[in-house]
């Protein structure tokens, strides 16, 4: 049996079955990682307010046959008084999106991992916003980091053309 221990942010997550989830988790050592969190959504769940999109989290997780258990979460940050703000939400919401439709799993980049914290909670703007999204897809070799977009519709292009589907976040403005 392996055992996975790391910290994170969720980026994702779903509803599987009655009572579980699959969350998706941005790790600083794993890269992006899909685990079952086992009756998560249970009333009686301890971790059900943990495991909020974009928290900051340490893990322990067991791999098995299909998918990775969950078996541990304790938080390190919510970044609540960032969450409160409309447009610092806004700006969380289309990182999780591009972290989860641009990055394998398993593909562990701590560079890009401290980018992102670094870009979620302390950048603001357009420009800024343009500056990530070229220094991801940059990092994971999408793009020359000679070049740059000249709007941001420009990038959403690229970027949608890269997926093969329509972003989500794309309707959001900031």
């Amino acid at each position: 049996m392996q055992f996975i221990r790391d910290q994170g942010f969720i980026i994702k997550r779903r509803n599987f079955g009655e009572a579980d989830r699959i969350i998706t988790i941005f790790s600083k050592n794993n890269g992006k990682i899909s685990v079952v969190a086992k009756g998560v959504r249970k009333i009686t769940s301890r971790r059900l307010g943990l495991l909020e999109p974009f928290n900051l989290i340490e893990f322990h997780a067991v791999k098995s046959y299909s998918m990775p258990i969950l078996t541990e979460v304790d938080l390190v940050n919510s970044f609540d008084e960032d969450k409160k703000n409309l447009d610092n939400y806004s700006k969380i919401f289309i990182i999780c999106e591009l972290l989860d439709s641009l990055c394998g799993e398993d593909l562990a980049l701590l560079s890009l991992y401290k980018r992102v914290i670094d870009y979620a909670y302390n950048q603001s703007g357009h420009e800024a916003l343009i500056d990530f999204k070229t220094d991801l897809l940059v990092n994971l070799g999408y793009w020359n980091k000679d070049k740059k977009f000249a709007s941001e519709d420009d990038s959403y292009r690229y970027i949608e053309s890269i997926i093969e589907r329509k972003l989500k976040s794309r309707s959001i403005d900031l």
